[in-house]
């Protein structure tokens, strides 16, 4: 099994244990000296010590299989505000929230902002500033992120 693959299945498992949710596993590099990035996150917001107790049993649990780099780093954090929402948890958590959506619905590349108001595993819906509601394919959505007021 692929490293990222093994990497994300024990990520997952200790993330659920912990009552938060896996978003994203991204390995740099390999070999030693190789960085594993876990994103997690909870409905109220991933707290520092949350992310601590996590990586603490990730490391465990990388530390006694055998399948990874003597040497690594690894960092365990929130996804943060500037990465897209990928997860149905992501989104769900941020129903009421100004997105920005990138998609392609005729191999011409858009870009629409709006409230997200709800969403299906076919269809993104999104109010727009003029009051009128657009409902995207999910599969056609190429990447959302929050829109951030400044």
């Amino acid at each position: 099994m692929p490293l990222q693959d093994r990497l994300f299945e024990i990520a997952a498992k200790i993330v659920k244990e912990q009552d938060a949710e896996l978003i994203d596993v991204e390995v740099k590099g390999n070999g030693p000296g190789a960085l594993f990035l876990i994103y997690a996150d909870t409905v109220a917001g991933i707290t520092l010590g949350e992310c601590a107790r996590i990586s603490r049993a990730i490391q465990d649990e990388l530390d006694i299989d055998g399948g990874f780099p003597e040497r690594y780093r690894l960092e365990v954090s929130s996804p943060g505000l500037t990465r897209p929402l990928t997860t149905d948890f992501q989104l769900r958590k941020n129903i009421g929230q100004n997105i920005s959506v990138r998609f392609d619905p005729d191999s011409k590349l858009q870009k629409v902002s709006g409230l997200l108001t709800a969403f299906t595993e076919k269809r993104l819906n999104i109010r727009m500033a003029d009051g009128s509601l657009k409902s995207l394919n999910r599969e056609k959505v190429k990447t959302i992120k929050i829109k951030l007021e400044w």
